[in-house]
């Protein structure tokens, strides 16, 4: 069921604005602009969401007109209203209207460049029109606007490893470790970086003995060094996910399209702007916490792709097949509740 149509259930609705319109024989017609908030989904006492996961196609887009009209009213009565500019670009967002979300996402961010909102709805709208340009440079303003807040940097090193630029994502990682992040990972893919970036061998071996001393990921690392095969930094979330996307290219030597969701509520996410604690880049993956539809698009990638998707939600797991790459494309939906 998607939000802004009628539902033949109770709901928690609030709204701050009724229109009444012109009397037409002694009766007026009320508009109200209401936000309806999807359920949270329970995990706890042994239950599980119900998972439904089935292919889909674009007809799905403008199926939320109801909440595009009502956020379009909220925003144009109070254009100067930050949150009511962001609802606005999540209602076009959730209906597919995401050149559009782009287009007023980029004029939020100009009008609010030090809002951490703004750039991070930047990001996500970015990313969803593959324009990784875009969406890591809206990470870095983020990174500048709070530089004490290690999610950012975490976010813009995930989203630079998801872009295959390691030098970027390592000056980020460097950061967080010099910063206080001491702990046996972030240690290890700090020293990763550092032998693959600044060719620190002999310095590293050194600095690190006793060996058994060490930490498992560390040890992992110095194993790897000793070997002559140090693997790059490792960015997976430490958290186990919910919802898991494994994209497949036939031709392993073009570009494969990227994996986005898009949530009940208009938010994207993907490698280009994953969840700071989350997610990881191969498979991409996130928790989700909210009951509702999501759906999984492919974006961007080599014209002439074709592949699979194999897609994970608890204990549901379906392979669904594309047929090209270059356009942002519907591949499955599903429903938690």
């Amino acid at each position: 069921m998607e939000l802004g149509t009628v539902m033949e259930k109770c709901l928690n609705v609030t709204s701050d604005r009724i229109n009444f319109g012109p009397s037409e024989n002694g009766a007026v017609t009320v508009t109200v602009a209401a936000v309806v908030q999807p359920n949270r989904l329970q995990y706890t006492n042994g239950g599980a969401p119900t998972v439904t996961l089935e292919s889909d196609d674009e007809a799905w887009r403008g199926q939320s007109r109801a909440w595009l009209q009502a956020a379009q009213t909220r925003f144009a009565n109070d254009p100067k209203n930050i949150q009511l500019q962001t609802d606005w670009v999540r209602a076009l967002m959730r209906n597919g209207r995401f050149g559009e979300a782009l287009f007023a996402a980029q004029n939020l961010a100009e009008a609010t460049p030090e809002n951490f909102t703004s750039l991070e709805l930047l990001a996500q709208a970015a990313a969803i029109n593959s324009k990784p340009s875009i969406s890591s440079a809206a990470l870095e303003a983020l990174v500048v606007a709070n530089p004490w807040a290690d999610e950012w940097r975490l976010q813009a090193a995930r989203a630079y490893s998801a872009l295959g630029d390691e030098g970027r994502a390592c000056s980020h990682l460097r950061a967080l470790w010099e910063g206080g992040l001491k702990t046996d990972a972030a240690t290890a893919t700090t020293l990763r970086c550092r032998y693959r970036w600044a060719g620190e061998r002999e310095t590293l071996l050194a600095a690190l003995e006793p060996i058994d001393a060490q930490g498992p990921e560390v040890q992992r690392f110095l194993s790897e060094m000793l070997n002559g095969a140090v693997g790059p930094p490792q960015l997976k979330g430490a958290a186990a996910s919910v919802f898991s996307i494994v994209v497949r290219c036939e031709n392993p030597k073009i570009e494969c399209p990227m994996p986005a969701v898009l949530n009940p509520l208009g938010r994207v996410f993907s490698p280009l702007v994953p969840m700071a604690s989350w997610s990881g880049a191969e498979p991409f993956s996130i928790g989700i916490d909210l009951g509702g539809m999501y759906y999984l698009l492919l974006t961007g990638g080599d014209a002439s792709a074709r592949g699979v998707v194999d897609v994970s939600i608890l204990d549901t797991s379906k392979r669904f097949a594309f047929h090209r790459g270059g356009t942002i494309q519907t591949i499955a939906r599903a429903q938690l509740e």
